[in-house]
């Protein structure tokens, strides 16, 4: 891929700083990494992926490249040990492997009862936590009330 014309003066787009950028990606680190092993600013790299034709494609394309190379490995160490393929479709597909777990913050003010769901979303999980909850919350409440009527 040849150079497009500058487009600013501090512009030292050049194909062989891509060609490292490209392997180091491939390698496993990161853009800005690898941009700083290729001894540019992250951010000039992120300039020539918006400013130069194709610099964006081959920089996802050696992103995608590694994570081919990492599926099969994890497939590999797959056959030999259940946890890496666990670890492998729970991070692959999360929706359909990864534990759900949901973390409810519940409370009572002014009669209004308040829930906070955060995380996953398991109903039956939720629905249990929530009873569990509910009844410490009872408990709670009813302390407060109990030492409100005290120092009345």
């Amino acid at each position: 891929m040849a150079p497009t014309q500058k487009l600013h003066k501090n512009d030292k787009f050049n194909t062989r700083t891509l060609e490292v950028i490209e392997r180091l990606i491939r390698e496993g680190n990161s853009k800005e990494t690898s941009a700083r092993l290729a001894q540019i600013a992250p951010q000039t790299l992120y300039n020539w992926m918006e400013r130069h034709k194709g610099v964006l494609e081959r920089v996802e394309e050696a992103e995608e490249s590694n994570v081919r190379s990492l599926s099969k490995l994890m497939l590999r160490h797959g056959k030999r040990t259940w946890q890496a393929l666990a670890w492998y479709m729970e991070r692959r597909y999360p929706k359909r492997f990864a534990q759900q777990s949901a973390t409810l913050i519940q409370g009572n003010r002014d009669g209004i009862q308040i829930a906070v769901i955060q995380g996953g979303y398991d109903p039956k999980a939720l629905r249990e936590r929530q009873e569990a909850n509910t009844h410490e919350m009872e408990l709670i409440d009813n302390s407060d009330v109990k030492g409100k009527r005290e120092s009345a």
